[in-house]
């Protein structure tokens, strides 16, 4: 699937910005050991947060959009209208999340 090659990138991108990480503090003297594990720990339980929430998001539209799909109340026209409106609300759900981190 195109999602898990995605997540895999995702993950190996992550290590690598860890080690990068990781190697700037160990060469930072004006940190101590505990303030770097508190920034590793921060960002470690940042990502996985993000993680979870794009995971949830996209089961969330995978369940919304099948509904839309197997609904036979809607005609075609209706479908292609409402898969429309679901992804534009899904486009300002990812926007204000993404404002809200910075």
């Amino acid at each position: 699937k195109q999602r898990d090659k995605k997540k895999e990138f995702r993950q190996a991108l992550r290590q690598e910005n860890m080690a990068i990480l990781r190697n700037r503090l160990a060469d930072n003297t004006k940190l101590t050991v505990l303030e770097k594990e508190e920034l590793i720990d921060f960002f470690q339980q940042q990502y996985e947060e993000n993680d979870s929430l794009k995971d949830q998001a996209h089961q969330e539209a995978v369940v919304l959009f099948a509904a839309i799909a197997n609904d036979s109340g809607l005609t075609r026209e209706q479908r292609k209208e409402e898969l429309k409106k679901a992804r534009e609300q899904e486009k300002v759900r990812a926007e204000a999340f993404w404002n809200k981190s910075k």
